[in-house]
């Protein structure tokens, strides 16, 4: 699906994995930066490798996929990855769009920037004036998989669970990081995969892992 935003023709991709509703996993499939570069096939300025933004979410999502794959998982789980999160969240909105029923029997837990730092965050709200609220009982079955999660409001980000949120569908984001959340390398030529930490991806899966277990 394309979308025009100013003199730029951007793709919003939504690739969807169905594993035999109860939730629904996503993670951001290309930063716009990496869509620029496959574009001009050069490095420009504004290249990153998206190391911890996203291919982070991506792995995890992957490696989550493979373990219930090789057991038995009770309720129904879907793999959602998307594209053109960073020009405005086209990817996520395009699958809300087309699968508007989902919202009645699915919750969504998004990965965004999942590979560095020792705290594992999720996210209560975000905005100032108005904000826009995450799904409480989501979070509190997160907490009970993982009593050490911490709370996070965004004040001047976002992410593609806002556009979830706004469709109606209960949902929350998950976020890896340090004390207030900064990680300079992100959109940058320094988000390379060897700044990965492997501990903070394993938090992230062992997670989700007890949620889809316990749920």
């Amino acid at each position: 699906m394309g979308f025009s935003v100013g003199n730029a023709f951007v793709i919003a991709v939504a690739i969807l994995a169905s594993l035999a509703g109860f939730g629904l996993l996503v993670t951001q499939l290309l930063t716009i930066s990496q869509y620029q570069k496959s574009k001009t096939g050069n490095l420009s300025a504004s290249y990153s490798p998206g190391a911890n933004d996203n291919a982070s979410g991506v792995g995890v999502l992957l490696a989550l996929a493979e373990a219930f794959a090789q057991g038995e998982v009770a309720k129904q789980v879907a793999f959602l990855f998307t594209s053109a999160e960073e020009s405005g969240l086209y990817g996520a909105r395009a699958f809300c769009a087309s699968h508007e029923n989902w919202r009645h029997n699915t919750f969504v837990i998004c990965l965004d920037m999942v590979g560095r730092g020792e705290d594992l965050y999720y996210v209560q709200r975000e905005g100032i004036f108005k904000p826009l609220y995450t799904d409480q009982t989501i979070n509190q079955m997160l907490l009970q998989a993982n009593p050490h999660l911490k709370g996070v409001w965004y004040t001047l980000r976002s992410g593609d669970f806002a556009a979830f949120c706004r469709a109606g569908f209960p949902t929350t984001s998950l976020q890896s990081g340090r004390r207030g959340l900064v990680d300079w390398r992100y959109h940058s030529v320094y988000d390379t995969a060897d700044q990965i930490e492997t501990p903070a991806l394993q938090t992230v899966l062992e997670t989700i892992g007890k949620l889809v277990i316990n749920y």
